[in-house]
């Protein structure tokens, strides 16, 4: 019985380890794309790095995912660059459903698929999916 009880601690250290490692491991990349802004003179890869932002804080700061998503999208807008656009936009429905706007969110997010459809990105599409039904389970839209 104590043999037991002690791997199961020892598995709940471990498992503690890796998930603050995984967490630190997101604020370090965070930290980086931060660090590189003021460095990047192409446009595009700007939007790009403003959109890694906004994934990146997904699940850390609605308010900065949202803030990065906007900016790109400004950007974008005024470049014509679509998929900058659409992966703004999908950081922005996102911080929509974070932030309760469940109808706003499941609006845009269903404008944004036929985007990823377009571009053939099929990890974005099923990321559209999975989003989607967040956003029906969690606001009860159906």
């Amino acid at each position: 019985m104590c043999c037991l009880l002690l791997k199961r601690c020892l598995l709940l250290a471990v498992l503690i380890c890796v998930c603050n490692n995984f967490s630190q491991g997101q604020i370090r990349q965070i930290e980086q794309q931060l660090r590189g802004l003021p460095f990047i003179k192409d446009s595009v890869d700007l939007i790009n790095s403003l959109n890694r932002l906004g994934v990146l804080y997904r699940t850390r700061n609605t308010d900065s995912c949202f803030y990065y998503g906007v900016k790109a999208k400004s950007m974008a807008v005024n470049l014509r660059y679509k998929r900058g656009q659409t992966e703004a936009s999908h950081s922005i429905a996102y911080a929509f459903y974070k932030r309760g706007l469940y109808a706003e969110s499941l609006e845009l997010l269903g404008k944004i698929l036929p985007r990823y459809e377009e571009l053939n990105d099929t990890e974005k599409i099923i990321q559209v999916h999975l989003d989607m039904s967040d956003v029906l389970n969690k606001g009860g839209l159906r």
